[in-house]
């Protein structure tokens, strides 16, 4: 690009015009325009005069990591699907998010499967890759289910929504960014043919925990294990209650032959000294194993 200063010619290469894609910035001016930029180098001898216009701009890419440093979570909308990557629109710059990033599951081949053009996802900012933004889902799952097992462990008993129904079973939102899993063998006591026959889409249930796999950020629950648990808890409670009221029953039972006795001894004449009445005597041995 040639550029007139003050009636000295001056030469913008390429390389200057952009930080990135010099392309667009090169078809954005046209002859006569104003533009603004700085001189890098004087050739005297030749009388050349080279400029450069990137060197007057903050690299995006390096202010968006400014604002986002590294480890940030945004929130920003997809532009464009391929196979094996994700561009995501950041503004004036482009965002990029690789299969690898996005998930740890082998079993998807396709990024599409995870991603739709036009919709908005949450992205952890993992740095810079030549002029994008290099970003990651997969780092949020991991922050989000090393935070669930701190709180959480097998045997817990959890919240969660029915989002989706298989014929193996249900897939729930624990949370906003966990999910879990309930086996259709672990939905009823009963045998069920396919999880609709007894949970529907978007249902709220209660579910315990019943295993943890950190390798593969998969938790198993069931509903079935939370009933019997509870029928177990009730039945537990009913056997303590019985024995309670069976305990009390007996104190009590022995409490009135104490005052039974007790009242025939009072109307009774002493049989001598060191003597004791037989009364007194079954009293005794009540009150000994009483105290025992």
């Amino acid at each position: 690009m040639v550029v007139d200063i003050n009636g000295i010619e001056g030469f913008i290469p390429n390389s200057e015009i952009s930080h990135f894609d010099y392309r667009n910035t090169k078809k954005s001016i046209k002859v006569g325009d104003t533009i603004k930029a700085k001189i890098f180098e004087i050739d005297k001898e030749k009388s050349k005069i080279k400029l450069s216009i990137k060197q007057t701009q903050e690299n995006p890419v390096e202010k968006f990591l400014k604002e986002n440093p590294v480890g940030s979570v945004i929130q920003a909308k997809v532009k464009d699907v391929k196979q094996k990557v994700a561009f995501i629109d950041l503004g004036d710059i482009e965002g990029i998010i690789k299969l690898q990033d996005a998930t740890d599951n082998t079993s998807v081949k396709s990024i599409s499967s995870l991603f739709k053009e036009g919709k908005t996802y949450k992205f952890k900012v993992l740095g810079a890759e030549e002029d994008k933004v290099l970003l990651g889902t997969k780092q949020l799952l991991e922050d989000a289910f090393n935070k669930f097992t701190s709180d959480y462990k097998v045997g817990d008993v959890v919240k969660a929504k029915v989002k989706k129904l298989i014929e193996k079973g249900a897939f729930v939102d624990i949370t906003d960014d966990i999910e879990g899993f309930i086996p259709v063998s672990e939905i009823a006591k009963e045998r069920i043919n396919i999880p609709s026959d007894v949970l529907s889409l978007h249902q709220e249930v209660e579910a315990k925990i019943i295993k943890i796999d950190p390798q593969n950020k998969k938790i198993t629950l069931s509903i079935k294990q939370l009933i019997l648990d509870q029928e177990r808890k009730a039945q537990e409670e009913e056997k303590r209650k019985k024995e309670e009221e069976k305990k009390k029953a007996q104190e009590e039972a022995k409490k009135k032959l104490l005052e039974k006795l007790s009242q025939k001894e009072e109307k009774k004449e002493p049989q001598g000294e060191g003597l004791g009445t037989l009364g007194e005597i079954l009293r005794k041995k009540l009150m000994e194993k009483e105290g025992k």
